[in-house]
């Protein structure tokens, strides 16, 4: 009796542990690292039941029937185990043994504790998970700002789960919102809030309950979904955020879809919902622009090429889906003001099927070195390029959305620089990149009669969650937008830094997709500006463009670089005659708005809605210069696309136009500024000889840029 009370008082002492270890692991441990130690503890546990149960009952058999109904007790008591009851005193009966050492005693109680562990976990999953749910909202109402909302098809979830396990680790909370059951399983392995999209409602109710409010930073990432679906789901979470009183730009919105069509189809253009209010920020990506993006900031293709040699540099793409149409975009605009030094060489098996993206990137295609193959990289034709092109080739990107094809051209890549090393330029680099990964292998020679070397090997995955929920992968885009609005944000608030932070945040979240992409490849770019430059810091660079000669030259590669990335989003060159009679389209509209702008501003008459609707429609006409569609490679022209030594005579066309676009603009300050009595100078008058050109435009640019960036890095402005 005495041994039977003991190990009944050690066998409530074991359910209560595991109770409180299990208690403990599923809010301490990461979901799927608790169910793999779940998994593991039933299988040790089982086990070493069954071992340590099939010794005892065997050292009693007499016969070899004794033995196997041994065995079989053995397999029974093991069972028993999970069920919360002990073989304790069957065991010290039958095995002498047992009851003499106490190690065996203490590995037969372990045994049972993670049995006990393993039984209370099915437990809670099967019958807590609601509960635990609800402890999972209260403790969101009480901890923390930051919330991660993932949308999507349940199946489509299963790709962010990692990252969403991280982004939990770093204290974010994460709610998964989708449209089937299916995914509170995802939430539950996450340890995560599911939410099913019916139960959201417009007055904000169901985010209140997750402690969502107005000091909340919220970044929703949209998978792969149809665009009623998340039009409809945006629309929701929009008003739900106006009735909260969530404020601009406080919702980051990711929308990663196939393609950049799939909103525009909608009229659901990059900013703010019509009936957003203007708190929601959105962001659109495809896996294919983020692979190619997050490949040209591993390795530029800018950074593998020496700009004071004249040498030719060839760059092959492997591969031409939309993963690497994609690649040689952004190649463009990382490479193309190098148009007379590089080639762009392509090869895919099935490029005859591409014959839509020839016509609409046909700028790109016409005004750049780009020869393409329809080879198979297996063939003899495709060796012979590889021959043809070899004392040149530096750069080699292959773009396979299967990723065992992609490691296995670039292991032909490798091995191929390798056999013909004293052919191949001292650096060679070979990229590889799909829907998930990009990796980089750099080879390099010390010199020239050296055999190549690995002295780079990488890979980065294509989505990184943390940098989507801080949107650190668009601060760069930002910085150059801000760079463009600075100097107009310190006239408008010259004592108030708070209301140039305001007005530029405003400027960011008001940007279309295709000034945001430009800003983006400006930013991509600015780094090339200091290798060029051979200084190290955007202050030097500043400095550097101080010297008229070397401003002009920046201008130029400006201007190249602006063009390249025009080329890549479909733009074509404007016909001088177009320009013209656009031209004289903004004179009819002046001829018409300045008289009265003067006359109010005479007679200090506010606006009148009159004058508001023909400068309305004049503003329409003052984009003179482009005819831009909002869909990217479906056309616009523009009148700048054109050799840098012919912006001069396109200048002195358009410059008595530039001049009444500021006369007119000037009025309507002079306006504001005397029926407001505001505070500041009286607005200064423009004079025709005021005008800037259009070469000056982009020396400007870079000028500007550089100032800001240098700002940036000592905390003032590098004039001040």
């Amino acid at each position: 009796m005495d041994i039977l009370a003991t190990s009944g008082d050690i066998n409530i002492i074991l359910i209560a542990l595991a109770f409180f270890i299990v208690i403990v692991s599923m809010f301490a441990m990461k979901p799927e690292r608790a169910t793999r130690v779940t998994h593991w503890t039933m299988l040790l546990s089982a086990m070493g039941g069954i071992m340590i149960y099939t010794m005892a009952y065997a050292s009693s058999a007499t016969s070899t029937v004794d033995l196997t109904s041994g065995i079989l007790r053995a397999v029974t008591s093991a069972f028993f185990m999970f069920v919360g009851r002990e073989g304790y005193s069957s065991v010290i009966s039958s095995w002498p043994y047992f009851a003499e050492n106490a190690w065996i005693r203490l590995v037969f109680w372990l045994i049972h504790l993670m049995a006990f562990y393993v039984s209370l976990t099915t437990v809670f999953n099967a019958v807590g998970k609601s509960a635990i749910r609800n402890l999972r909202v209260f403790q969101y109402r009480f901890t923390g700002n930051d919330y991660l909302i993932l949308f999507g098809k349940s199946d489509k979830m299963r790709l962010d789960s990692p990252a969403a396990g991280k982004a939990l680790k770093n204290g974010i909370h994460v709610v998964l919102v989708g449209q089937d059951s299916s995914g509170l399983t995802i939430a539950d392995s996450l340890g995560a809030i599911y939410r099913n999209v019916s139960e959201m409602d417009n007055e904000g109710k169901w985010l209140k309950k997750l402690g969502i409010g107005k000091r909340s930073n919220i970044s929703i990432i949209c998978g792969e979904a149809t665009d009623n679906d998340i039009e409809n789901f945006l629309e929701k979470f929009v008003k739900g955020g106006n009735a909260l009183g969530l404020i601009s730009g406080q919702i980051q919105a990711t929308l990663i879809c196939r393609d950049e069509y799939i909103f525009f189809n909608r009229n659901l253009e990059l900013g703010d919902l019509s009936s957003g209010g203007g708190q929601l920020h959105m962001e659109l990506k495809t896996p294919a622009s983020m692979s190619a993006e997050r490949m040209q900031n591993l390795i530029p293709l800018w950074d593998i090429y020496d700009f004071r040699s004249e040498k030719k540099c060839t760059v092959l793409i492997i591969g031409f889906s939309t993963l690497g149409q994609k690649t040689l975009q952004t190649m463009i605009r990382n490479g193309g003001f190098l148009k007379d030094q590089i080639e762009f060489i392509v090869v895919d098996r099935n490029l005859k099927s591409y014959s839509a993206f020839n016509r609409q990137y046909a700028s790109m295609m016409e005004n750049y070195n780009i020869q393409c193959y329809s080879y198979s990289t297996d063939s003899e034709e495709f060796l012979d390029l590889l021959d043809s092109c070899a004392g040149t080739l530096r750069y080699a990107a292959v773009c396979e959305n299967s990723s065992f094809n992609g490691e296995d051209k670039v292991m032909l890549l490798h091995r191929y620089a390798l056999a013909n090393e004293d052919n191949m330029p001292d650096s060679f680099v070979i990229m590889r990149c799909n829907r998930e990964i990009v990796g980089c292998n750099v080879l390099e020679k010390p010199t020239p009669e050296d055999h190549y070397k690995l002295v780079r090997q990488e890979t980065c995955p294509v989505i990184d969650i943390a940098e989507l929920i801080s949107g650190n992968g668009s601060l760069s885009a930002r910085k150059v937008n801000d760079a463009y609005y600075a100097e107009e944000a310190k006239r408008m608030y010259p004592t108030d830094p708070a209301g140039c932070e305001n007005y530029l945040k405003e400027m960011w979240y008001g940007t279309n997709l295709i000034d945001r992409s430009s800003c983006t490849a400006t930013a991509q770019f600015m780094p090339a500006y200091l290798k060029l430059a051979g200084v190290g810091s955007y202050s030097e660079l500043y400095n550097y463009l101080e010297d008229e000669e070397n401003a002009e030259a920046f201008g130029r590669i400006e201007h190249d670089r602006w063009m390249a990335f025009e080329s890549s989003i479909g733009v074509k060159a404007m016909e001088e005659e177009d320009f013209k009679e656009r031209i004289n389209v903004m004179e009819d509209h002046f001829n018409t708005l300045i008289p009265k702008l003067k006359l109010l501003d005479k007679e200090k008459k506010a606006l009148n809605s009159d004058v508001d609707t023909l400068f309305a429609e004049y503003k329409t006409a003052q984009r003179h210069s482009r005819k831009q569609i909002p869909f990217f490679g479906l056309g616009g022209v523009h009148v700048c696309m054109t050799d840098w030594n012919n912006l001069d005579h396109l200048w002195d066309i358009y410059k008595t136009a530039d001049y009444h676009f500021r006369e007119a603009n000037y009025y309507r300050e002079h306006i504001k500024w005397q029926m407001n009595d505001e505070e500041g100078s009286e607005p200064v008058k423009p004079t025709l000889e005021g005008a800037r050109g259009f070469k000056q435009m982009d020396i400007n640019n870079i000028k500007d840029m550089s100032r800001y960036y240098a700002g940036q890095e000592t905390g003032k402005k590098a004039d001040e």
